[in-house]
This record gives structure tokens, C-alpha cells and sequence, in this order.
């Protein structure tokens, strides 16, 4: 059972995301999310309007759209991977809680951390790894934290706080057994 480290977050419950059944008529935000359509799709080799489905001003994401959309192409496109990163792991964008822990400024262990990528403290891989180091101690002292962060960082670049929720996801139910 994941062990809360004191952050209110929705965090995957054992079920495939890719799995859940979403075509009931009722919109439930955790099976389907409306994305706002800013932009029109850039990427359409995927064909994401016709998979996805239109629903007034966006685009409903869906998990059996999503899973035939990764059969079809392995792979997610890259502008929009962020986004379904987001929804597939149930993201809850606390971006208020976010917000305090980089109002913190950098942790002290996060320049040592950081010294093998030759990344500045304010880059996303930065921001991340000082707000995992003020929301649990510990997570500064991890030598391999980086490493473990950095694919969270490239895929959500954009949206540091998604970043930082997948990692803390991540660690909360996959990593435990690591750090004891």
C-alpha cells in the first residue's frame, strides 16, 4: 500500500489507467477528460481528432481511444504526450501546493544533485528535485534521484507541477521498497 508522504495526490489505484471502461454517457473526470481546444492538432499522421473524439470546444480523452492511438503507433505524439501522461496517472494539478514549495527557493542539496547533469537549479529537472527535497528530506539525500526525475521533467518540459506530481506518483507507489 503506497505510503502517503503528506501531499494531498490522487495517485494511480492498482488499475490500468489504459483499461478503464470510458464510454458510459456520463462524463466522469476520472475516466475522460475534455481538453480545451486552444490550437487545432498539429500532428494529424496520428489522426488524434478522428481517434480522440470532438466534444464541443475540445478534445475528450478516452482510455480505450488512447489505447488503440499507442497499438496503432507506439508511441504517443510529442506535443500532446504531456497531457496524456497527465490524465492516464490521474494528475490532481494541486498547483497552489506546488507553488509553496517553490516559493521555498532551491533546497540545499539540490546544486549536488544536480552537478552530473550540468543543469542549473531553475531548469524544470531543478525545480523538481528542490520541491521532492522539501516535501520529504530524504528524497535530497537520494544520489540517484536525478536520473529518476529527468524522464518526468522531458516529458512534462512545459508543466513543471506535472513533473513534479508523476515523480512523487511514481516514488509513492513504485519506489518505496528502493529506499529501505
Amino acid at each position: 500500500m503506497p505510503q502517503d508522504l503528506g501531499m494531498p495526490a490522487r495517485c494511480l489505484d492498482g488499475e490500468n489507467a489504459l483499461d478503464r471502461d470510458s464510454s458510459s454517457s456520463v462524463v466522469s473526470s476520472e475516466d475522460q477528460y475534455v481538453v480545451p481546444r486552444v490550437t487545432q492538432f498539429r500532428d494529424e499522421s496520428f489522426g488524434l481528432a478522428a481517434s480522440l473524439g470532438q466534444v464541443g470546444h475540445g478534445v475528450q480523452l478516452k482510455g480505450s481511444a488512447l489505447r488503440s492511438l499507442l497499438e496503432q503507433h507506439q508511441k504517443y505524439p510529442d506535443d500532446y504526450r504531456g497531457l496524456i501522461w497527465r490524465f492516464l496517472l490521474r494528475l490532481p494539478r494541486n498547483t497552489e501546493a506546488f507553488e509553496c514549495l517553490l516559493r521555498k527557493g532551491p533546497h540545499p542539496t539540490t546544486e549536488w544533485q544536480l552537478r552530473r547533469y550540468h543543469t542549473p537549479a531553475k531548469s524544470v529537472l531543478g525545480r523538481v528535485l528542490s520541491c521532492l527535497a522539501w516535501h520529504c528530506s530524504a528524497l535530497g539525500a537520494v544520489e540517484e534521484l536525478p536520473e529518476l526525475v529527468h524522464p518526468f521533467a522531458q516529458v512534462f518540459h512545459a508543466d513543471p507541477c506535472a513533473a513534479f506530481e508523476a515523480s512523487l506518483t511514481f516514488l509513492l507507489n513504485w519506489g518505496q521498497d528502493y529506499f529501505s
